[in-house]
């Protein structure tokens, strides 16, 4: 039997949670830390845009599979050691 009294308090702040299979827009630019105007940029290229999803004839909505997700970001993103220099600009200017 559990004894409440004794027993280490939860932190309410801390919440297990199942990873989902798909994200919305709005989970993903929480996740990456980005804009939902810089994830639509990324939608709309021509050349390997984000593969979002939407149901046929809607408009609103659109979701994204974790491993399509993971995909697209290993193919588009280059490590941090790799992507900045010493004073913070972008190695390829």
């Amino acid at each position: 039997m559990i004894d409440l009294n004794n027993s280490i308090p939860v932190n309410p702040l801390f919440v297990w949670t199942v990873p989902e299979e798909y994200y919305t827009i709005a989970q993903t630019c929480q996740m990456l830390h980005i804009t939902t105007r810089r994830i639509n940029a990324y939608m709309e290229r021509e050349e390997d845009p984000m593969p979002f999803r939407l149901f046929p004839d809607s408009k609103r909505g659109a979701f994204i599979h974790k491993d399509d997700l993971r995909d697209w970001l290993m193919s588009n993103t280059v490590l941090a050691r790799d992507g900045r220099s010493g004073n913070g600009q972008s190695s390829s200017q």
